[in-house]
């Protein structure tokens, strides 16, 4: 097996591991029954996605769309935090 076959197979290995453990993430949050106080897991998918990008992949290149996205979820997740503190 040559050097490249081998990080072909790490690379292949670390990739169906993550879509594994995204794939349980996703069935785990949809499986979660509603709560009233809460909108669409959807939604908090996407918060998510947004802060493990901030977490570990963010780049000075990226700063500007960042920002836009934490804006534009901002509202969003003010506003549930308020439902679950009543």
């Amino acid at each position: 097996m040559t050097k490249y076959d081998e990080l072909l197979a790490l690379f292949k290995s670390e990739i169906e591991s993550t879509l594994g453990y995204l794939e349980y993430s996703h069935q785990k949050i949809q499986s979660l029954p509603s709560d009233p106080h809460l909108s669409s897991s959807d939604k908090w998918m996407q918060v998510r996605e947004l802060r493990n990008k901030i977490a570990h992949e963010y780049s000075r290149s990226d700063l500007k769309i960042t920002f836009e996205d934490v804006k534009s979820y901002t509202p969003f997740v003010l506003a549930e935090l308020k439902k679950v503190l009543r």
